[in-house]
């Protein structure tokens, strides 16, 4: 091998380095001389590092080759092999490379395998989630203190000194001090049990993801190669016909490829027939197949889109070939793209919340750990050293949740099982809470928004005079169609579609097998659907008056494949063509007149507008006069054919397109209903991609209309569809978006984002900067300005897997996904089912609002369980010891509030705007005032009313103002039976405080609406749980000597439960009387309490619904606010940017029942339903009054008596609202919708006071706090 061959071979596959570690495990079958191949890959390295060219810089994660630019006799030399003497195909002779170099290439280059991504050790993990991270680390800084605390003040204490008491359900009996164990030991509880937790939740945290990997591999598994038919020379030149597995592969390897095969590396193809083509739909995102050719290519020729190059991982569709291994393994283009995913994982939502969450909690502990040193200090009661700082160190560790840790971990371990039972897998847990803050989604269209399979979706047919389409809709072919009812009218279409494919149709034990080409397989199904199934077509097939006796196959110069058929020797033959409209239409010129011709051409330009592929076939009687002599047809393309060409009469067009998948329209308005923006991201040309996004409700019909009259977003034109090669210019200039980039390029995309739902003809690197750009300049703020939206990226492809590790969150298919896709993905569809993912925003929305809810419940008791510290200062008995909180936080608390993962959700998760967590956090003040300033106060004046009340003895120790030091036994059995009552207190407060925070928006009990009622059972069950442990720790005589309780008497018991029913009915009372408290539970003012919830693109979507009524129109608006309209800064997207608009409904429609619930649909935002009505639809207005169940009526304006008494009379000022969170002046001319608890909203009267109060008022939208200085009630309409 010359310097020059060795180096164009070495650009596609440079030798390891020397020294670098191999991962290569030797078979016998390929074992060589030792030395032979150290001398090999030596000469290898040296002429690499001497040859590699400069024009082709050494970057691993570059995928450069010349082999595309190559002749056959030019790779021959490089690779050492041989291609035969027939052309390349080496179907004779020895072919191939001799099995000593094969050996010597497979021990230099190694397997032909994908280095997986490096997978940390599993112990090494398990180390790390026990004691990394910012909460962990905090937990343990709690144990390092307390057993410092116990090593430093062992013994020290005159708590030491005192006597135990030892309470049973008979009487308290005084231990002598001689008798109790040695207290130093029962001081190491504390430490052990917060160790435990934390052992217990990084085992289980590590346990899900471990379990998730396992799937994973499992899959894998499935999905393994089959062998490959590889052409080696043997030691003594014979030909050599081999199955070798994929792995064994090395460059300069002959192996044959036919249809279905999947391509085991990447190839150079030495011969292929017509027609050849392979699908690299996993690569290109791209769902049409690409012919392959063995042209050489020019040097300027990309090798990505090189024609004679197939590459590893793709599929061959139809046809054989002949090949050439030129790259193997990494270095292969799905290699090379495995490569640039190692960057580092996004950081989790939940991360950035329990970080957040942490630095609150550690500022709150050490700020009360520090005020109880100071008053401890300065106390009148004078204590030791160890008592001081005991006591501070008490304070501070009663703020920490110790059960924080295990509650998170196991709450969306049980969400991820949840998923699981529906068909996703989870592979990092944290990621399902992530998935319900997502504001963009970013999803693949091939295999993931459709089908993946081309399918005939439309039969144009001639009738009569008229063409008319056959909707061939895939998703109902299980139903008496129009299709079906008129088999007569395709017959003709169908029999041509049968008879001229070149897709192959196998039945084997009642299995259908299809092979081919998609296009080809589409047509056979379809036509064989019409004729009566797949046995019928076969049968056609084999029919002797439907022998093929010629065929011309399809190539890219005539557009057309030509078939002949018919009986030999009978003199009866008849030609069908199929191929391209414009090249087949041209040979039918029988039943040709114009106007049936330009009726065809209409559907045509119909069907092409609809992103269909479009074939068109013809048929035609072979005259016994036109058969060639001997009924040998011969030609091979229009002009050199023994037999007339011309003639041929229209049978049909064919409609052809990968479908939407089903169900997949209805989850992209669920998605766009919750407040999230669906973004199709594709390989496929832009017609196809708008196509299909309009039908899945990506592009609506009002948007395409209002871009049609020119009333539009500024530059919709530009943002409608933007394509790569408008990105090429707008990528960033480092690795990622900074503040340093170009004015004109952030303001371009700060648009695209905004308006943009389609990009198509899109790269890999396009997907990744996309995703990168959502995450700069998305979701806008209250102030105006970008924050970065959250991104969930789906997709299958190779090409998708850098844009799913960039995303917050990645998913992949499990089936049709590639190894690389999944490995870059957290979540993972084992169903490739796109719905599901919404299901999943749905589950992580729920989860996280139930995380919130638990960490409110958490917190509640820290107020009470501290407050004793403080309040020995003043001379009040010990009232809580740190072995009772650890009781209550993880003894109960842990296990109820993990218990919250099953709460169900409260009315409307799916309709309001998505959580922001870098604006939006978990643990906001709303929480920390609810939990501390509110239910926590409430306990703490419980349990101290409950200590002094419940415990007789108590008020006497208060008033002789001894200190403990001077308890006598009396005084201790008082003080252990005051802690009791408080410890049970505590207990039934959290019970309380577990009831009022199962919601936010809704009463428990019903009080001012719907009952949320008591649905979680496991709840309940953890309520009755705590009841028990309570009373265990109170009468059981171990845990009375391990957390220094004491029986009670059964008054004691008893009068507690007052404060679990105080807190209870005044929580709810809040509804009633006191509605600040509710507000303040977490939730977002924007998205939770404002009137205007409803996003841009559910109005827009509503906008749609609406129109599509029989008769509706757009009476005005209809669209988005353009960027230079000033409400459109002070409204983000999400909250309902849109002009003020209105649909006109007649009334006729309005009142049928298949359309009345789509106008009635409660949607807050700038629209409103118009109907016109005479004294004679009176009825039928009364009618629409009666049935809706939410209504404004102050908006019907009559003069009729009978109306005005039989509607305004029975309401409250001319009004009736029964929506959610309505409010009204009740007043017409005032009636200004905005937010609740707002003194100005109110509702919407006339048009002119809809366009008034929604263009001259858009603050009434976004202003949540006082009103400005100096607002005025505006002026009547």
């Amino acid at each position: 091998m010359n310097d020059a061959s060795t180096r164009e071979l070495l650009v596609d596959n440079p030798p390891p380095t020397a020294g670098a570690p191999s991962n290569v495990q030797r078979t016998e079958s390929f074992m060589s001389s030792s030395s032979a191949i150290i001398i090999e890959a030596e000469v290898c390295r040296q002429r690499y590092k001497r040859l590699h060219p400069k024009d082709l810089p050494d970057d691993e994660k570059d995928y450069k080759t010349l082999v595309h630019t190559l002749t056959p006799e030019r790779l021959q030399e490089i690779f050492k092999s041989k291609f035969g003497t027939d052309g390349g195909k080496c179907r004779q002779g020895p072919c191939g490379l001799k099995e000593e170099q094969a050996n010597v290439y497979f021990e230099v280059y190694g397997k032909n395998a994908i280095t997986p991504p490096q997978r940390e050790n599993i112990w090494i993990k398990l180390l790390k989630q026990t004691f990394l991270g910012i909460f962990n680390i905090l937990l343990w800084s709690c144990v390092v203190a307390e057993v410092a605390l116990i090593v430093a003040f062992s013994g020290k204490t005159t708590a030491s000194e005192m006597p135990k008491i030892n309470a049973t359900a008979f009487g308290t009996i005084l231990e002598d001090k001689d008798e109790v164990k040695d207290e130093a030991q029962a001081d190491y509880v504390t430490p052990i049990i917060l160790s435990a937790v934390i052992v217990m939740a990084a085992l289980l945290q590590w346990y899900s993801e471990l379990k998730a990997q396992s799937q994973m591999d499992a899959m894998q598994k499935m999905q393994s190669a089959s062998k490959v038919p590889t052409i080696r020379i043997g030691s003594k030149g014979e030909r050599l016909e081999l199955e070798l597995d994929p792995v064994n592969l090395v460059p300069g390897d002959v192996l044959f490829l036919q249809a279905g095969d999947r391509i085991p590396a990447d190839v150079r193809i030495l011969y292929c027939s017509d027609g050849m083509e392979v699908d690299n739909s996993a690569l290109t995102g791209e769902s049409m197949p690409e012919p392959r050719k063995t042209n050489t290519e020019p040097v300027t020729c990309p090798p990505e889109q090189s024609h004679n190059l197939a590459f590893f991982g793709t599929t061959v569709l139809k046809g054989n070939a002949t090949c050439v291994v030129h790259a193997i393994g990494d270095q292969t283009y799905l290699g090379k793209i495995n490569a640039s995913l190692n960057l580092p994982r996004v950081k989790s939502t939940l991360e950035i919340q329990i970080e957040h969450f942490v630095h609150i909690i550690a500022i709150v502990a050490i700020c009360v750990g520090l005020l109880s040193l100071v008053a401890n200090v300065l106390s009148p009661v004078k204590r030791t050293a160890a008592e001081v700082l005991q006591n501070a160190a008490a304070a501070l560790f009663a703020q920490v949740p110790e059960g924080l840790l295990p509650t998170v971990t196991i709450s969306l371990m049980i969400a991820s099982d949840q998923m699981a039972a529906r068909n996703v897998i989870v592979r990092k847990i944290d990621a399902i809470e992530t998935l319900g803050c997502v504001s963009v989604f970013c999803s693949d269209k091939t295999g993931t928004l459709t089908t993946g399979e081309m399918t005939v979706q439309d039969l144009v047919v001639p009738e009569g005079s008229v063409s008319v389409v056959k909707s061939l809709e895939v998703n109902n072919r299980d139903k008496e169609t129009e299709v079906f009812a008129k088999k007569q009218e395709l017959a003709s279409i169908a029999l041509c579609g049968i008879l001229n494919n070149a897709a192959d149709l196998k039945i084997d034990n009642g299995v259908e097998r299809w092979i081919g080409s998609p296009t080809e397989v589409a047509i056979l199904r379809a036509s064989s659907e019409v004729s009566g199934g797949a046995a019928a077509a076969k049968a056609t097939r084999e029919k002797p008056e439907h022998e093929k006796v010629f065929e011309i196959p399809f190539n890219s110069e005539n557009k057309w494949m030509l078939t002949v058929h018919g009986k030999p020797k009978s003199g009866k033959f008849f030609a069908i063509l199929k191929g391209a409209p414009e090249r087949v239409l041209k040979f039918c010129t029988v039943n040709a007149d114009s106007a049936s011709v330009a009726k065809v051409e209409q559907k045509l330009q119909d069907l092409m507008s609809q992103g269909r592929r479009v074939l068109c076939i013809a048929r035609r009687e072979i005259t016994e006069s036109a058969i060639p002599a001997g009924e040998k047809f011969e030609g091979t393309s229009g002009t050199d054919c023994n037999f007339p060409l011309e003639g041929f009469e229209f049978v049909g067009l064919y409609g052809i397109e990968d479908p939407p998948k089903k169900g997949v329209a209805e989850a992209v308005i669920q998605a766009q209903l919750a407040g999230v923006k669906v973004v199709m991201v594709t390989g496929d040309h832009p017609d196809t991609a708008r196509a299909i996004a309009t039908r899945i409700n990506i592009l609506g019909s009002s948007y395409d209309e209002a871009n049609q009259e020119g009333e539009q977003l500024q530059g919709a034109a530009e943002f409608a569809v933007i394509t790569g090669v408008m990105l090429d210019t707008r990528t960033p200039k480092g690795d990622n978006f900074t503040d340093g980039e170009p004015a004109d390029n952030v303001a371009w995309w700060k648009k695209a984002v905004q308006h943009t739902r389609v990009f198509a003809r899109v790269s890999p690197i396009h997907k990744q900067v996309i995703v990168m750009a959502y995450q700069k300049y998305g979701y806008i703020g209250h102030d105006g300005l970008p924050i970065g939206d959250i991104v969930a990226m789906t997709g299958d492809g190779v090409n998708d897997a850098p844009a799913l590790k960039q995303a917050e969150v990645g998913v992949a298919m499990g089936q049709r996904g590639t190894e690389v896709a999944k490995d870059a993905a957290d979540i993972v569809l084992h169903d490739d089912n796109f719905p599901s993912v919404v299901n999943g925003i749905e589950q992580g929305r729920l989860s996280s609002e139930n995380l919130q809810k638990s960490i409110m419940y958490t917190l509640c008791s820290k107020v009470p369980q501290v407050a004793p510290t403080f309040a020995e200062l003043f001379g009040f008995p010990q009232a809580l010891t740190v072995a009772q909180v650890l009781l209550i936080d993880i003894g109960t608390d842990i296990w109820t509030a993990i218990a919250y993962a099953l709460q169900p959700a409260e009315s409307k998760l799916m309709e309001r705007a998505p959580r922001h967590p870098r604006y939006e956090k978990m643990v906001n003040s709303r929480v920390l005032i609810y939990s501390y300033g509110y239910i926590g106060q409430l306990q703490m004046l419980f349990c101290w009313l409950m200590f002094f009340y419940a415990s007789p003895g108590i008020m006497a120790l208060y008033a002789s103002g001894k200190s403990p030091n001077e308890y006598t036994m009396k005084d201790f059995v008082a003080d252990t039976e005051g802690m009791t009552v408080y410890y049970w207190t505590l207990v039934l407060g959290q019970i309380a405080a577990a009831i009022s925070t199962t919601t936010k928006l809704q009463s428990v009990l019903g009080i001012g609406g719907p009952a949320y009622g008591f649905p979680n059972q496991s709840l309940n069950l953890m309520f009755v749980g705590e009841v028990v442990l309570g009373i265990a720790a109170i009468y059981l005589g171990p845990m009375q000597a391990c957390f220094n309780t004491g029986s009670l008497p059964l008054r004691s018991i008893l009068i507690p439960i007052s404060a679990f029913v105080g807190i209870v009915l005044i929580d709810e009372d809040d509804y009633a009387f006191l509605t600040a408290p509710k507000m303040f539970r977490g939730g977002d003012q924007l998205s939770e309490q404002g009137v205007n919830r409803h996003s841009s693109f559910r109005i827009l979507a509503h906008i749609d619904n609406v129109l599509a009524i029989p008769g509706a129109r757009l009476a005005f608006g209809g669209r988005p606010l353009a960027e230079t309209e000033p409400e459109a800064a002070k409204v983000p997207s999400c909250y309902g940017a849109f002009q003020p608009t209105a649909v006109e409904v007649p009334i006729e429609q309005a009142i049928k029942e298949e359309h009345f619930g789509t106008w009635t649909e409660e949607l807050f935002g700038p629209f409103q339903i118009i109907i016109r009505y005479g004294d004679e639809d009176l009825e039928k207005v009364l009618e629409c009054c009666e049935r809706m169940e939410a209504h404004l009526t102050a908006a019907v304006v009559s003069n009729d008596t009978y109306f005005v008494n039989k509607v305004l009379a029975s309401t409250v000022n001319g009004t009736t609202y029964a929506g959610y969170l309505a409010r009204t002046t009740g007043a017409p001319q005032n009636h200004w919708f905005g937010p609740s608890n707002d003194p100005r909203s109110a509702g919407i009267h006339t048009i002119e006071a809809i366009q008034l109060c929604w263009s001259g008022h858009r603050e009434i939208i976004y202003d949540q706090g006082p009103m400005p200085a100096g607002w005025t009630t505006p002026t009547a309409s």
